[in-house]
């Protein structure tokens, strides 16, 4: 089932993007808005070892 307010975000951040924003610039626009950045640790297998995304935060 979709969550109605997590699809909002979802929504918008598209939005961003297709207007051109960077990854960065739509994540400031994001936190700034108050919607919080979320990182879930042992949740699942890493996708990117963790090495690798802490460098590329």
């Amino acid at each position: 089932m979709v969550n109605k307010e997590e699809a909002k975000i979802v929504k918008k951040i598209y939005r961003y993007f297709l207007k051109g924003n960077t990854p960065y610039k739509f994540a400031r626009m994001l936190t700034e808005g108050g919607i919080p950045q979320y990182y879930v640790e042992k949740n699942h297998e890493p996708i990117i070892e963790p090495k690798v995304w802490d460098y590329v935060q």
